[in-house]
């Protein structure tokens, strides 16, 4: 009762119903000749309705400004117009443009000049990175946005780096999706995924279906990492803003994109084909209405096979006969489909409708399956996300946002689609290859959030800007996991359950921005709720006594942040703040079943995998980061962060010793349990430099050494013995990401972007977890382009090499050798130790064609 009479009395003292920030802010300072200021001049951004007043000190501000890059034009009486092109906004951040107006009898002509964005952003109090729509075609990243993501630092993709097989509870969850990074150190599932401000996480799996997404979807492509505000909440690592058109279209715009790399044998390709396609523009007939909508296919085979022979005669997989027939194994097949409406009845008003809908089918390599590719699971992903989003522009210094959501997840993973195809086929294998039948992994879930949220922003004084808001969100979450092995009589019920949770969130928060000393200070706080709505024992150590209700949750997490500019080419930054997250539901509700009969208790007689125990609490992260900002020359620019992360009540397994009674007779039973029960500390330096587009080209490059140390890497196994920290099976000490893009005036131009990292660690030895490493990794990236003028239409070719040094990276070794393909033992077969997973691609060549109109 009394956490509930503090949530509501903290919703009390928020003016509206959270939408994170998905708009920057321009600010600045109109003079004269004089440098006086030039009171009342208006200043407006082109192809809006946002503009701002020069006040008694010349100082003006735009607010709620969508990201992106603007046109400004301001005007007093007594003065030439004044237009400043290539303005560019970002997302919660301000973009300093100052104006120093001509008086008319002086300057007859309308004054025209280029913006030129400040090496060292100001007003950063966290680390920030991000991608606009336009640098992402001039890049070799054009299948996935994980690809573009690895690039930044501080972000790595998640490498599963041993064999299915010797995977805990024998790789049953190893089809499950999650969002393949790791942010910082962090485990996978860590960070909040946006779409246009709004939350599209999986809160049953965790992560989001980046992979799904096209590059003309988005109008930008932002992360946060550290200590990012209270307005994003559950993300303990990191935050990604994906963000589509936000502003009323005015002209027609089409573009299309095909690449593939069928290209011949010699190309060695993944048999890979992309399809996509974006419009918008007005509608006919409809004044202040206008449509974007955006559309992909994309297939690959990937480059793990599979081999069906039609003559198998040896059980230990060493003589078949006959030609085999390839079958791939780690296909990919995605479709997406977008659109979205934008009306402004009124200068103060904007009404967003948006649809999203993905759906994804994959496969996944399973060693032991090789000649019997067909017996492997395939993964169904589907995600649907329809939203309507209201801005109301209250004053030029107040606004608000509300918006309402309803985000759906089908996830699926098994054999076969009808559940009596599991019985013809028996299990015959030996101990290294499967001859027939099929795993016995079989999940179908669904995943439903209903929500409500709002943020209220007001520039109450020109240093102040406070924002608040807050959500709630109606879950449902579904789960089935069954044993489909043998007879469909047979089969066994590990999990079911159908449960509704209710979360709930707030937050407020100052920006101060003191433009006499330089001196910016984010400060706010952020309240989260969770309800999970279920029943359990109330002891688990006596699984068969009484259950009542788990309990709610409620945490308050403070966030801080300051960036003191020591000239106009340095800026330090200091950001601290905590960070809690509700675990993913799989895990808080693992071991449900409705068929059992003493169901909410567990059946902890046969449990497969754990019982999550009843008193689950939020995960905890307290993250520190110190930055510097520096401008080095005219056109380059650099970052310099350092970071320290201490994570604690991480879930992990316990072993539980229990109690049951039968007959009379009580004996001990041991079973596994999810709890809170492991840790980790991550802690290091990123460097980042950035060279701006001159002379025809433009770079970056990112260096990362970390040092990610945790108690238990795998969600399945016991932590180490007296909270001993060991490296992660992630951790990777240095990597380092760079490239180049160069643009030429006859309209054609190369790019490159490389990436080395070390290797993975592993176990010689029990007593010293992951103190081996496996050898560096590395690639490098090349596309080359040329394009034509047709008219309106704009035609552009490019061919990209993938892996140009066909480098064969190795994600993972054989423990006993320390080698990939080789182990120490003399028994087993050479086709069985050359597990094709444990390399990463080769080399591959793409084409393509887009065109613009």
């Amino acid at each position: 009762m009394t956490r509930r009479m503090v949530f509501l009395g903290f919703l009390l003292c928020l003016p509206v119903l959270l939408l994170a920030q998905t708009t920057g802010k321009i600010s600045g300072k109109v003079t004269d000749e004089k440098r006086q200021p030039a009171v009342g001049a208006n200043v407006l951004v082109e192809g809006t309705t946002l503009g701002g007043a020069a006040d008694l000190d010349g100082d003006y501000f735009i607010i709620n400004v969508p990201p992106g890059t603007y046109t400004l034009r301001a005007s007093a009486v007594g003065f030439a117009s004044y237009r400043v092109s290539n303005v560019q906004v970002s997302p919660g951040l301000t973009t300093r443009v100052d104006i120093a107006l001509r008086s008319a009898d002086v300057q007859l002509s309308e004054v025209v000049v280029e913006h030129e964005r400040p090496a060292v952003q100001k007003d950063l109090t966290s680390k920030v990175q991000g991608f606009a729509v336009d640098e992402l075609q001039k890049l070799p990243v054009q299948s996935t946005l994980t690809n573009i993501l690895t690039k930044q630092a501080g972000i790595t993709a998640n490498i599963v780096t041993t064999s299915i097989s010797s995977q805990p509870v024998f790789g049953q969850f190893a089809t499950i999706p999650n969002d393949g990074l790791h942010f910082r150190g962090g485990r996978t599932n860590e960070t909040l995924y946006l779409f246009d401000g709004i939350a599209v996480n999986d809160g049953l799996w965790g992560g989001f279906d980046l992979d799904a997404v096209g590059q003309f979807t988005l109008s930008s492509l932002q992360t946060l990492t550290g200590t990012f505000g209270p307005q994003y909440g559950e993300a303990m690592s990191g935050v990604v803003q994906m963000q589509t058109v936000d502003n009323l279209l005015t002209s027609y715009s089409l573009r299309a994109l095909t690449f593939t790399d069928r290209l011949g044998a010699w190309a060695r390709g993944e048999r890979s084909v992309n399809y996509e396609m974006q419009a918008g523009g007005p509608v006919p007939l409809v004044p202040a209405l206008s449509f974007f909508g955006s559309a992909r296919r994309y297939t690959t085979d990937g480059y793990l096979f599979g081999y069906q022979y039609p003559n198998y005669v040896d059980s230990e997989g060493r003589d078949k006969s006959g030609s085999p027939a390839e079958v791939p194994m780690s296909f990919r097949d995605n479709d997406m489909v977008f659109g979205k409406l934008l009306w402004q009845p009124m200068d103060q008003t904007k009404l967003r409708v948006g649809f999203y809908r993905s759906s994804s089918i994959r496969g996944s390599y399973h060693h032991y399956f090789k000649y019997n590719p067909y017996g492997t699971p395939h993964v169904h992903l589907g995600d649907r996300f329809l939203y309507a989003k209201f801005t109301h522009l209250v004053s030029p210094t107040t606004f608000y946002d509300i918006a309402v959501s309803d985000y759906k997840r089908d996830f699926r993973s098994h054999v076969f689609d009808s559940p009596a195809e599991y019985s013809i086929r028996q299990e015959t294998g030996s101990a290294e290859f499967s001859i027939a039948g099929e795993d016995f992994v079989r999940f179908d879930s669904f995943f439903r959030r209903l929500e409500a949220q709002g943020s209220f922003t007001s520039q109450i004084t020109s240093e102040h800007l406070l924002s608040a808001g807050v959500v709630f969100d109606q879950l449902q979450t579904q789960l089935e996991r069954v044993n489909p092995n043998g007879s469909q009589t047979a089969w066994q019920v590990i999990e079911d359950y159908d449960i509704r949770p209710v979360k709930m969130g707030a937050y407020i928060n100052d920006k101060m921005e003191f433009e006499d000393m330089g001196l910016v200070v984010n400060v706010g706080v952020r309240y989260d709720y969770v309800n999970p709505r279920r029943e359990f024992v109330t002891d688990i150590t006596t699984p068969e006594a009484g259950t009542g209700s788990v309990p709610a949750r409620s945490y308050f997490s403070p966030r801080f942040g300051i960036s003191y500019p020591i000239s106009d080419v340095a800026a330090f930054r200091f950001g601290y703040g905590h960070y809690y997250q509700y675990p993913d539901f799989f895990k808080a509700f693992q071991g449900m079943n409705r068929q059992y009969a003493l169901y909410p208790a567990p059946n902890v007689r046969s449990v497969s995998g754990a019982v999550a125990t009843g008193d689950i609490e939020e995960e905890k992260a307290v993250n520190y980061e110190f930055g510097v900002q520096f401008r080095i020359g005219s056109l380059l620019s650099a970052d310099v962060t350092g970071f320290y992360r201490k994570i604690s009540n991480l879930i992990g397994i316990v072993i539980v010793n229990g109690y049951l009674t039968e007959g009379g007779v009580t004996r001990e039973q041991r079973f596994p349990a999810f709890d809170n029960v492991s840790a980790a500390t991550v802690k290091g330096i990123e460097i980042s430099i950035t060279r701006r587009f001159a002379d025809n080209f433009s770079g970056f490059f990112n260096y990362t050494y970390s040092q990610a140390l945790t108690t238990s890497s795998f969600l399945f196994s016991l932590p180490r013995e007296g909270a001993q920290e060991f490296p992660a099976d992630w951790d990777q000490p240095h990597v380092a990401s760079f490239g180049m893009s160069f643009e030429f005036p006859s309209q054609w131009g190369f790019s490159f972007l490389g990436n080395l990292g070390s290797g993975f660690p592993y176990t010689y030895t029990q007593f010293q977890p992951n103190a081996e490493r496996a050898p560096w990794q590395g690639s490098f990236d090349l596309m080359g382009h040329k394009e034509f003028s047709l008219g309106p239409v704009t035609l552009r070719a490019f061919l990209q090499v993938i892996n140009l040094f066909n480098r064969r990276n190795i994600w993972w070794v054989y423990a006993d050798s320390g080698q990939p393909g080789i182990d120490a033992n003399p028994s087993t077969s050479d086709d069985y130790t050359n597990d094709p997973s444990m390399w990463g691609p080769g080399r591959r060549f793409q084409f393509g064609i887009s065109v613009k109109l």
